[in-house]
């Protein structure tokens, strides 16, 4: 299977979420199941894998990544490198699976 038709699923709906979810302001990537892995760099190691839950809004793992979000919009052009992470606006964005 090629990466195309695994992300398309057999009724023609795609399997992830065409508006990805925002990490900040609106948590809708809380309780969410992503797509792809997120790694942050540095360090460079991953945070999460794909497959992997995000955890609630309050969370350790996406109070980090808005914390990074946060660093990068008051300190432009020292952005973080963040692999699976879509910076749209200042906004990170996730892809997740899509939800029934």
């Amino acid at each position: 299977m090629d990466p195309a038709q695994a992300l398309a699923s057999p009724h023609g709906r795609p399997l992830v979420l065409p508006p990805r979810p925002t990490v900040a302001r609106e948590p809708r990537a809380a309780g969410r199941t992503l797509a792809t892995g997120v790694v942050p760099y540095p360090p460079g190691i991953p945070l999460l894998m794909p497959g992997e839950n995000a955890g609630p809004a309050d969370g350790p793992v996406l109070g980090y990544l808005n914390a990074l979000q946060e660093f990068d919009r008051r300190f432009p052009g020292f952005e973080h490198d963040n692999h699976g992470v879509e910076v749209i606006d200042g906004t990170y964005h996730l892809y997740c699976v899509k939800q029934d």
